[in-house]
């Protein structure tokens, strides 16, 4: 018996490899929605880098799919500009299976979606349907109703890994939004300046579901981290920081400080230029209780970034002024928090924090000094 069921697996994974094709974009379909369309289950459509613009690599429609869509260079290097503004409404995925069917999903991976502008969903909607969205940028979309970067409602799953939702904006759910049954779980993702009155990284209403971990929602220019009416909303290992209308409040309120979740400033790199890895100095980046990687992306500089230290408060603007004085000489001689990177506060580069230090600091910003010893 147990070699007749192996058989049939081996059969029908055979069956599978035989039938899968590759479509290539443009190579083989001029654009996204072509070879979408002329692509079969279980089929790849591989886009080639570059800028996606226009008819066909916009309002790109998927109905009940089993198919990966995938940029061949990732999201740096393979972008849909959805084009949209008020007048003209925009998205660049529209997923609809109906009737809803579990069986059917589709995958997207690897793209920056940029600039839409629709009444929901302005990055992706789904409606009824299973998707996977793996390692995409959404960025700068706009829904005029709910889910900036995406809507997924009425009993549909949606699973986000590893991306990164920026600069969205909407009235409920500025990055990610699900109500009526829908499920989304969303891991190692990162939420940043996202905005919206009704949760600004995430919205849940009306009986959907949302399981978020590993994730960054932080530095909101409107509302709370994330929103909820009271439907499910389970957190773990997330951390919420700076964000406009509050991090842990609400119904999440009681979650922080369990299961692995913070409220910790993320450290990014360099955000106010988009690169959202974190500095090696990051909880997000150590790990807490045994998380592992908390956001889209790992490590990716030293805490001492410019050419010179003495950022010493660690400015995110990484710039070295009074408020670096101040911060080290309460460190120093009234117990105030200690530098968050030692070498920013290593001015002359001996390997210890001392007086010296200061002396060569103040000596520097008053006194025509010099500079501080460079970052190593």
């Amino acid at each position: 018996m147990k070699k007749v069921l192996l058989s049939v697996v081996i059969i029908f994974v055979l069956t599978i490899s035989i039938k899968s094709a590759t479509i290539n974009v443009p190579g083989n379909q001029p654009t996204i929605q072509a070879g979408i369309d002329a692509a079969l289950d279980y089929d790849t459509v591989l886009v080639a880098p570059g800028t996606y613009t226009g008819e066909e690599n916009k309002d790109i429609k998927l109905s009940c799919r089993r198919i990966l869509i995938r940029a061949a260079d990732g999201p740096e290097m393979t972008i849909i500009d959805c084009e949209g503004s008020p007048d003209n409404h925009h998205r660049a995925f529209w997923i609809e299976c109906s009737p809803f069917s579990p069986d059917t999903n589709a995958t997207i991976e690897g793209f920056t979606i940029m600039d839409g502008y629709a009444g929901a969903g302005a990055g992706i909607y789904c409606y009824g349907s299973r998707i996977v969205v793996r390692d995409c940028r959404f960025i700068g979309n706009t829904s005029t109703s709910y889910g900036g970067g995406a809507g997924v409602v009425v009993p549909s799953t949606a699973l986000f890994e590893g991306c990164l939702f920026a600069n969205n904006q909407a009235e409920e759910g500025g990055g990610i939004f699900c109500s009526d049954g829908a499920w989304i779980t969303a891991s190692n993702c990162t939420f940043y300046g996202n905005s919206s009155p009704n949760g600004s990284a995430a919205a849940v209403m009306y009986g959907g579901i949302l399981n978020l971990s590993n994730s960054i929602a932080a530095y909101s220019s409107e509302g709370e981290a994330v929103f909820t009416d009271g439907s499910t909303t389970t957190l773990t290992c997330c951390d919420l920081f700076g964000n406009a209308g509050g991090d842990w409040v609400g119904s999440i309120a009681s979650q922080e400080g369990t299961n692995g979740n913070i409220s910790a400033d993320p450290y990014f790199c360099d955000e106010f230029n988009g690169n959202f890895t974190l500095m090696d100095i990051s909880s997000c980046a150590t790990g807490i209780d045994s998380c592992g990687l908390i956001g889209a992306l790992p490590v990716g500089c030293d805490c001492c970034r410019s050419p010179i230290r003495g950022n010493i408060d660690g400015d995110p603007l990484d710039e070295t002024n009074f408020a670096d004085l101040v911060y080290f000489v309460t460190y120093s001689f009234s117990g105030g928090p200690p530098p968050p990177c030692f070498d920013e506060a290593d001015i002359d580069g001996s390997g210890e924090i001392d007086i010296t230090d200061i002396v060569d600091l103040v000596s520097y910003m008053f006194s025509g000094g010099a500079a501080p010893v460079v970052c190593p």
